[in-house]
């Protein structure tokens, strides 16, 4: 390894056991894999710079795949991936260490928060992560090695921690007649079970960036296209989910019509005329204060 990749601090991804006992692995599978973990830096990444005081947080940490002997490296019984942190090293470091933290956790069935930010993306993605893993009966582990860390962090993410997220992802609770507002971004049909031909989805973008999944009935395809991409209202019953985006059955959706909240503001000026009359307002505080 160079001394500029000593430098560096670097994370090492390896999946064994299962098929890799076979010495293969669905292309497919290992593509996905790290695309997950991507993404999974990119979403804890932004918390933690949030956190410490970014201000306008990116999760982007200059990750870069070491094409060498310790870059991606097909052994007997493994596959093993290498990335370095290239950027904002600092947040970059904390993020995958809380990202490992998190997976030891899992796997040992140890309680694990899903009440900020962070951990709740991190046990949203090791269920996506643990969904290839099943198929391939394989078991990955994260290790973190970077300069000034005397212990390297490291976790081993199995069935244990399989069985742990999907307890976790299992608690869910519904709230009836929820009314939201937001962006239609995205519509497609993701549904896997027999019913697919009742439903197809989309995704909410609210103000706030919250994500929602909405599934509407299969007959109201038409008009939901004609809302695609536009701020729309909907109604319906939703369910919050302890690690992943909740989700709204929609029974309405309507296009949001723009507010003139200028407008509005002149409309209520005034409007308590006949109630006060001609009191002045600063007297009116001062005697409701007791003044």
């Amino acid at each position: 390894m160079s001394r500029r990749h000593f430098d560096t601090p670097i994370f090492i991804v390896t999946l064994k056991r299962g098929m890799a006992d076979n010495n293969r692995l669905p292309l497919n599978h290992v593509i996905d894999l790290l695309k997950e973990l991507d993404l999974l830096i990119r979403e804890v990444g932004k918390a933690i710079q949030r956190d410490n005081g970014v201000v306008q947080p990116t999760g982007d940490f200059g990750i870069q795949l070491l094409a060498t002997s310790s870059g991606v490296v097909f052994r007997k019984g493994s596959i093993c991936a290498t990335a370095a942190i290239t950027q904002d090293i600092p947040n970059g470091r904390r993020t995958v260490q809380q990202i490992i933290s998190t997976a030891a956790a899992l796997e040992k069935k140890r309680p694990v928060s899903v009440e900020d930010e962070a951990g709740t993306h991190i046990v949203r993605r090791f269920g996506k992560i643990g969904l290839i893993q099943k198929e391939d009966h394989t078991q990955l582990t994260l290790e973190l090695r970077s300069p000034g860390l005397r212990k390297k962090p490291k976790a081993i993410f199995g069935q244990a921690g399989i069985a742990t997220v999907e307890a976790i992802e299992g608690r869910s609770f519904d709230v009836e007649e929820m009314t939201l507002y937001g962006r239609l971004r995205e519509l497609r049909d993701r549904s896997k079970d027999e019913n697919t031909a009742k439903y197809f989805w989309g995704e909410l973008l609210l103000d706030n960036d919250h994500v929602w999944h909405l599934r509407f009935p299969a007959g109201d395809a038409e008009k939901v296209i004609k809302l695609f991409r536009k701020q729309v209202e909907v109604h319906g019953t939703a369910t919050y989910f302890a690690a992943r985006y909740p989700r709204l059955v929609v029974g309405h959706i309507v296009e949001d019509e723009e507010r003139d909240y200028l407008k509005a503001f002149d409309d209520l000026q005034g409007a308590d005329r006949d109630l006060y009359g001609a009191e002045n307002l600063e007297d009116l505080i001062r005697e409701a204060r007791g003044g």
